[in-house]
């Protein structure tokens, strides 16, 4: 299992996830809370490809889609 991206966009996580589930990557979304002192607003999402075969494909679908470099 490979981490792809992070983000404390979760929406935008999520809603890539959901592309690559769709383009038949298997993935998982994980939420990483900030350290307790800090704010809620510094939880974040990470993105993980499942199959190491896989990144490859995932990394050209993300940046196609270029969602990441929005943000």
């Amino acid at each position: 299992m490979r981490l792809l991206f992070s983000s404390s966009h979760a929406q935008l996580v999520e809603r890539m996830g959901k592309q690559l589930s769709d383009s038949g990557i298997t993935c998982e979304v994980r939420y990483r809370p900030g350290p307790p002192e800090a704010s809620p607003l510094s939880a974040y999402r990470e993105l993980w490809v499942k199959i190491n075969q896989d990144l490859q494909w995932a990394t050209a679908l993300v940046a196609l889609h270029c969602e990441v470099a929005r943000n």
